[in-house]
């Protein structure tokens, strides 16, 4: 997985004050959890880009101090109308310890059921999966080349890497391809045309 290195500045202080001054340095305020320990940092807003806006999981190397913290992105705080990045709060990872996270799905494949005329519609883009460090990937990859009308991916679907807990119920789906209204009409009525000609079938013998 690819990591990204980070280097932050270590703040003393904390609360709405320190944050405010922080972001008035044209910094972004945030804070490491984990292992016992919380540690109140300030970031560039260039540095964290590919860490927030992507559609991947990253793991990021946080060097504090010249100490390296390696942590993932728990929780974005952003501004309700300029979008700007108020806060992060960053997860402290230890080798031995098993984490949740949300994890993206990314689709492959063209469906048959998209070839015969439906569409597919996703419905889940992250799953919630428990794993060590080591087990953890930047998205999920689901193969839907043989998914026909009418039919779903679900959770109990998905394969996963040995060591990866799935946290979702496996029932849910994750993604179908759905008939379309005037398909739909055109499919009955051909099933229609075929009960009538079984009928007619069984009727002269």
């Amino acid at each position: 997985m690819d990591t990204v290195q980070l280097s932050a500045q270590k703040k003393a202080a904390s609360g709405k004050k320190a944050a405010k001054a922080t972001r008035a340095a044209g910094l972004i305020p945030a804070i490491i959890y984990g292992g016992g320990q919380e540690t109140q940092i300030a970031v560039k807003h260039n540095d964290v880009k590919s860490l927030i806006f992507t559609n991947d999981f990253h793991i990021a190397n946080i060097t504090v101090d010249g100490d390296t913290h390696r942590c993932f992105v728990k929780e974005v705080q952003m501004h309700p109308v300029t979008d700007e990045i108020m806060h992060i709060d960053f997860i402290r990872l230890s080798d031995n310890v098993p984490v949740k996270i949300s994890l993206p799905i990314k689709f492959t494949g063209n469906p048959v059921g998209v070839k015969d005329g439906g569409s597919f519609l996703q419905q889940v883009r992250k799953i919630r999966i428990k794993a060590l460090p080591k087990n953890i990937i930047p998205h999920l990859t689901v193969d839907i080349s043989n998914l026909g009308l009418g039919q779903a991916i679900k959770v109990k679907d998905l394969q996963l890497e040995e060591g990866v807990e799935v946290l979702e119920e496996p029932a849910t789906p994750i993604g179908q391809v759905i008939v379309p209204r005037a398909l739909k009409s055109v499919m009955g009525e051909a099933e229609e045309g075929a009960e009538e000609g079984e009928n007619a079938e069984a009727a002269a013998e």
